[in-house]
């Protein structure tokens, strides 16, 4: 079941992140790297 399931979920053929969400990933990378480092910060 799990090979069938990695086999669909990470097919070659399917960009992992479309052209139209890379502006939303790149957000999201940040405010959880900018979230991670102040709570880290704060916790010091």
């Amino acid at each position: 079941m799990w090979k069938r399931l990695r086999r669909r979920s990470f097919a070659p053929g399917r960009p992992a992140v479309y052209e139209d969400q890379v502006g939303l990933v790149v957000f999201v990378v940040v405010a959880l790297g900018a979230g991670i480092y102040f709570a880290v910060k704060l916790a010091i």
